[in-house]
């Protein structure tokens, strides 16, 4: 079997395709007692033409291209067109918001008409953000927190990991999706910008003083690379 790996880079979660082929052969990999799973290490050409040796399993989060199976949700328009009831589901791979139309799937073709979208008590909003190079781009973003400091996460499909068959004309066998995240910030219905990584730099904006929130978060132990946590914080900071 031959790996392949099909990174999609990202700029911001602007996304290149771009193909390229494994070196080393796919090796197994169950578990056993007592120790870890066999470890592939792929060589991966990127743009510049450079090789990074990745892991599997540090492409990313495993992921299905959907956010959800189809579910009924609720659409609400900047007009105030409210739409109830409506089969909805979020294709992350071709960053869409699909929909059932007599029968067929379909996606909204003027997304920023578009206020809000919930599916299973997540809503969505399609917005202009900043990126970490001040690049803006347009979106999906699930809103987390709301309030004066509102906390958003973008996902995306990083990379496509595809088992290939040795028979040219056999085929894929498997083939696997990687999920990435970026979580963006906006005070007072400003501008949506990303949220930085590091603790360091997220206390910085919350607090200038660096007293309460560095408290907080000690108290109550959070760990601002948990999901669950950053919007313990938030929550938090918009409650003060």
């Amino acid at each position: 079997m031959k790996p392949l790996i099909k990174p999609l880079f990202l700029s911001c979660f602007l996304l290149f395709f771009t193909i390229v082929s494994a070196q080393n052969k796919l090796g197994n990999h169950q578990s056993t007692q007592g120790g870890t799973a066999s470890e592939l290490y792929d060589n991966i050409t990127t743009n510049d033409g450079s090789v990074n040796t990745l892991l599997k399993e540090d492409l990313g989060t495993p992921s299905s291209i959907y956010f959800n199976d189809w579910t009924e949700g609720r659409v609400v328009l900047k007009d105030n067109t409210v739409y109830k009831d409506w089969l909805l589901r979020y294709n992350i791979y071709n960053q869409q918001m699909q929909f059932i139309h007599d029968g067929d799937t379909s996606a909204f073709g003027n997304p920023e008409e578009i206020s809000s979208i919930t599916i299973n008590q997540h809503t969505f909003m399609f917005q202009e953000f900043e990126c970490e190079n001040n690049t803006k781009r347009k979106g999906y973003l699930e809103l987390l927190v709301d309030g004066n400091c509102k906390l958003y996460v973008h996902r995306c499909i990083a990379y496509r990991y595809v088992e290939e068959c040795p028979e040219p004309a056999s085929g894929f066998v498997t083939q696997e999706y990687f999920m990435a995240k970026r979580y963006f910030i906006s005070e007072d219905d400003g501008l949506i910008v990303s949220l930085p990584e590091k603790k360091k730099e997220i206390i910085n904006i919350l607090d200038e003083k660096n007293t309460e929130i560095k408290q907080y978060i000690k108290e109550n132990k959070l760990k601002l690379c948990n999901e669950d946590d950053l919007n313990e914080l938030f929550t938090y900071y918009n409650s003060r």
